[in-house]
């Protein structure tokens, strides 16, 4: 297996696994999946000032 299709496999899995820890109410658990998710894409977390795009805006609402 190629080092990008194991990170895919591997972001694909986590990315199926984070409903499952919502629904379960395991919400540190989530955060810190999430956490492992955007570090393994390499994305740089959110800071003050940032704006979230309006699509995005709902999912914050039914937190």
């Amino acid at each position: 297996m190629t080092e990008q299709r194991s990170l895919k496999t591997a972001v694909s899995l986590m990315r199926m696994a984070l409903p499952l820890l919502d629904n379960a109410r395991k919400g540190s658990a989530a955060a810190r999946l999430q956490h492992a998710i955007d570090t393994a894409l390499g994305l740089e977390p959110m800071c003050r000032g940032d704006l979230l795009e309006p699509d995005d805006i709902p999912a914050f609402l039914l937190i």
